[in-house]
């Protein structure tokens, strides 16, 4: 029996990923993003949303694609939720080329995930082919929320944005971030 679910086809340059549909929460055209000191490749800037800092995360380094790094101008941003493992929900946002496109997934599309895709980091889920592409599911708890230690290879964590987190919004400049734990 084929079964179906409905998912977020997300397009970063060459590659697309797919999220579940009650992990987007909005989509943000034309980003304005805040530079931050000693970034990692894979966080692209932090978003203000809401008076709260929001890492960028750019999944070309997340899911080590070929891809130069230069050659993409994001024109939108995933703003997405995940859990953190205990109760709490925390925030991050994904650089796109373009606005999320909604799509039926079909287990009849389930394809295996190759080593290559699944990388040292494990935020890949599962994977399904779309017009002759593999598409990543990808896990946002994984992305956002794992630490250092739990990770190895060229992606690292998102550093942690949640309240007690140790990363605050200034008070005395408009809206960005001043510090974050190392």
């Amino acid at each position: 029996m084929t079964t179906e679910a409905q998912a977020w086809l997300l397009s970063y340059g060459q590659g697309q990923a797919a999220i579940a549909v009650p992990e987007l929460l909005e989509v943000i055209r034309h980003p304005v993003t805040e530079p931050f000191p000693a970034l990692p490749p894979w966080c692209a800037g932090i978003l203000i949303w809401r008076d709260q800092p929001i890492p960028l995360v750019d999944l070309r380094h997340v899911l080590r694609t070929a891809e130069p790094c230069n050659t993409v101008t994001f024109s939108h941003c995933a703003l997405v939720r995940y859990s953190s493992g205990d109760t709490s929900i925390g925030f991050g946002g994904i650089l796109l080329t373009q606005a999320p496109e909604p799509i039926v997934v079909t287990s009849a599309e389930a394809i295996a995930v190759s080593d290559e895709l699944r990388g040292p980091q494990g935020v890949v889920l599962a994977c399904f082919g779309h017009q002759n592409e593999p598409v990543p599911i990808i896990d946002l708890d994984r992305v956002f929320s794992s630490r250092p230690s739990e990770m190895s290879g060229a992606c690292q964590p998102i550093f942690d944005v949640r309240p007690g987190s140790g990363v605050s919004v200034a008070t005395t400049q408009p809206a960005r971030a001043s510090r974050m734990p190392i």
